[in-house]
């Protein structure tokens, strides 16, 4: 089969703090990912959440300081129109410990389709003529704003593309920046932003009282009584086109299907049972893909919420499925060029390798423990040089 001249394998949260350092016992070990690793070319730079550094993967920047919309995206990915003017509006659980608010997202509960639709009813009819809600999956709710006269003949000369000033001069997190961790507010503060404070909090108590909830809570699974909200917007235009644009991008996100869907030059996938189906695929094409993506995000969850043997197993699967097979054509010579990317709380890390590397025996390996324990040791540099830090 001719190479796939380039994959890039996307898996945020590859690398966490020192178990130790986070009161858990033991280190799993990853042989495969770990050769790869010591024998790659190691960039890094400034840290930024999952859905930015996916969006700059697929040619997609913050301009003029306002912000990427995610909304839009995620809509299409979940197969509903890519409309200006809604905000991704996530349904979680929020509870207070001792003086802040810890977030948990749907990696902590289960939410079914038919719950969904319930409580996404009651919020269209405590908001009707305010506000619009839909569910695009059971976890994956929208809210638009339903402008009243004033604001309608006001926003009339705006182009279509555009949603209100207000709402796109927002600074709303994306929901991986909060997930398990504590807020210390929801949205930020001023003008702009008291219509969702204000809708917020009549969601907040009607989602707390609605009967649903009580009976989560009497089963023992979190009750839904917040939302997160995020993903505003101008709808971005198409990105250039580059040299080594992705033909191809495989996932199972919604987000990820619907950004890589926002370029004509781009094709979306599933995600391959593993990459031995990945590779026996494409050496079934005459022409195979010049560059694809693939995206596993199996330990974004587990990341976010501390929760190590979860950490560790999808890691010991994802070193079975996916590391191992991969490295084993890099070296065969069956991929031309490997880059595995990650967002961690060190920063976004790329590794870059090519069939070549395989002879590098000097580079011995480390496991994934210690190589935290260097990031974790140099996090003192400044942000210029740890976006400057490249490995020899």
């Amino acid at each position: 089969m001719p190479p796939v001249p380039h994959l890039t394998l996307l898996v945020p949260e590859l690398l966490r703090p020192p178990a130790a350092a986070r009161g858990h016992a033991g280190e799993v070990r990853a042989p495969q990912l770990e050769k790869l690793l010591a024998r790659s070319q190691r960039t890094q730079t400034s840290p930024r959440p999952f859905e930015t550094l996916l969006a700059e993967t697929l040619g997609h920047n913050e301009a003029d300081g306002y912000p990427l919309p995610f909304a839009a995206w995620r809509r299409r990915g979940d197969g509903l129109p890519d409309e200006a003017g809604w905000l991704c509006a996530d349904p979680v659980h929020l509870r207070f410990l001792k003086e802040r608010m810890a977030l948990a997202d749907s990696h902590r509960f289960s939410l079914g389709d038919d719950e969904a639709k319930a409580l996404v009813a009651a919020l269209n009819a405590h908001f009707a003529g305010r506000a619009e809600f839909v569910a695009g999956a059971a976890d994956h709710w929208y809210l638009r704003l339903i402008a009243n006269d004033a604001q309608t003949s006001a926003e009339a000369s705006l182009p279509q593309s555009a949603p209100p000033p207000d709402m796109q001069s927002l600074a709303l997190p994306p929901l991986s920046a909060v997930s398990g961790r504590g807020v210390s507010q929801q949205l930020p503060q001023g003008a702009a932003a008291r219509p969702l404070r204000q809708l917020l909090l009549e969601a907040q108590m009607l989602l707390s009282a609605h009967p649903l909830n009580t009976a989560r809570s009497e089963r023992g699974e979190l009750p839904i009584n917040s939302l997160w909200l995020w993903g505003n917007g101008a709808t971005a235009s198409a990105p250039a086109i580059s040299a080594d644009a992705l033909a191809t991008v495989y996932s199972d996100n919604a987000l990820v299907r619907g950004l890589a869907g926002a370029s004509a030059q781009t094709k979306t996938a599933a995600l391959p049972g593993d990459a031995s189906a990945w590779l026996a695929a494409q050496g079934a094409q005459n022409t195979p893909a010049p560059h694809a993506l693939i995206v596993c995000d199996a330990l974004l969850g587990p990341a976010h919420y501390d929760d190590e043997a979860a950490w560790q197993a999808a890691l010991a699967d994802l070193e079975q499925r996916w590391f191992a097979p991969l490295a084993e054509a890099l070296w065969q010579g069956r991929l031309s060029r490997l880059t595995l990317l990650s967002t961690t709380v060190f920063g976004v890390l790329r590794w870059q390798a090519n069939p070549a590397a395989r002879w590098q025996f000097w580079r011995r390996p480390q496991t994934l423990a210690q190589l935290a324990c260097h990031f974790a040791a140099s996090d003192s540099a400044s942000p210029e040089e740890s976006a400057a830090r490249t490995s020899p």
